[in-house]
């Protein structure tokens, strides 16, 4: 029944009701450096997450003595032990020249090699797709890539040529992939400021110059970090 109130009284707003709340698992961190892997070494950070078969994969991006970025594959059965652990990289971004460039060590302490991965799932396809930043000659670009689910759950890394989707000369990050089409396309979420923008395609089958137009941002502001005023689909 609707609560009652006085004459000449304000009702009280309830306070807001959360739903999901997530915490920290007491055990952190879940995955951390192996200083006898040349590769992961120094860091390890950011991972992208999917669930399949019951268990939970990871991809995350590690850092080692050569300062380049690679992916690198863990797997539970809870989300918080790591049952399985691989000892070599599973993903470098193919790199006909390498370019050192201020951007990609600001962009998380690297000097180039694939950041941040964002994986989804398209079972119309049986693919595993993955939208990640690339130090790609110099330049911070958002790339994809993708993998057949069986070849991904038997660790066959048969990965995909990546496609550049974001223009030369333009930093961008966290784009990802949505997990189903829609209307018939495929969905992009885009843009890190002012807004998260979606750009629908036909094919994510990327040529030449077939970039997604997308705002950036502009420079960034006096003494403050980019990752404290811009927001992005694949990260808070």
């Amino acid at each position: 029944f609707p609560e009652k109130k006085e004459k000449g009284t304000k009702k009280k707003k309830k306070p807001a009701t959360l739903g999901t709340v997530f915490a920290k698992a007491e055990s952190n961190p879940i995955i951390s450096p192996r200083t006898e892997n040349d590769w992961e070494s120094w860091q390890t950070f950011n991972p992208g997450a999917v669930l399949l078969l019951g268990k939970i994969h990871f991809l995350y991006r590690a850092i080692g003595d050569d300062g380049t970025s690679r992916f690198g594959y863990a797997a539970s059965s809870d989300g918080f032990v790591v049952d399985e652990r691989l000892p070599r990289p599973v993903y470098e971004h193919p790199e006909t020249e390498r370019v050192f460039n201020v951007f990609s060590y600001f962009s998380g302490g690297s000097w180039g090699g694939p950041e941040d991965p964002r994986m989804v799932v398209l079972e119309e396809d049986n693919t595993l797709y993955i939208t990640y930043t690339a130090c790609d000659r110099g330049e911070l670009r958002v790339a994809l890539t993708a993998i057949s689910i069986e070849d991904f759950l038997s660790k066959k890394w048969k990965w995909r040529e990546p496609v550049l989707l974001s223009p030369p000369g333009e930093i961008h990050k966290n784009w990802i992939l949505f997990p189903e089409k829609i209307n018939g396309r495929y969905a992009i979420l885009h843009s890190i400021k002012p807004d998260i923008r979606v750009e629908y395609v036909d094919s994510l089958a990327f040529h030449n110059a077939d970039y997604i137009k997308s705002y950036h941002g502009g420079p960034l502001q006096k003494g403050r970090r980019w990752d404290k005023w811009v927001r992005g689909a694949g990260a808070p």
